[in-house]
């Protein structure tokens, strides 16, 4: 399971820099798109891989991000799926540390 999981990582962090890159060319200027980070790939299914990208807790932000998802979700299909969630805090991050062992704080900063 361990090698699964690494391997989706892995495998999600050269491919996301491109997935944004694509993004900043459909919606040319868009401020959702710089903030957007990849915080977890997660296998979903033997063909299915579903990402949880954040955001800053910015309504405006938050709200342009979510008028695209259907798109994003679109430019996806079908090997991928994508939810959108804000920035963990300290304690969101400390919580996952201590009850999952998922080290936040490091797949944040390792995902821009």
């Amino acid at each position: 399971m361990t090698e699964t999981r690494d391997l989706t990582e892995n495998l999600m962090r050269r491919l996301w820099p491109s997935f944004k890159r694509r993004l900043e060319a459909k919606f040319p200027g868009e401020e959702w798109i710089r903030p957007l980070f990849l915080l977890r790939a997660l296998r979903a299914g033997p063909t299915q891989v579903h990402l949880l990208a954040t955001l800053p807790a910015n309504s405006r932000i938050i709200s342009a991000a979510l008028s695209r998802l259907p798109v994003l979700r679109e430019m996806l299909a079908p090997s991928f799926n994508i939810s959108l969630t804000k920035y963990p805090d300290e304690y969101e991050i400390a919580e996952a540390q201590r009850r999952f062992g998922i080290d936040m704080a490091r797949t944040r900063k390792d995902t821009a």
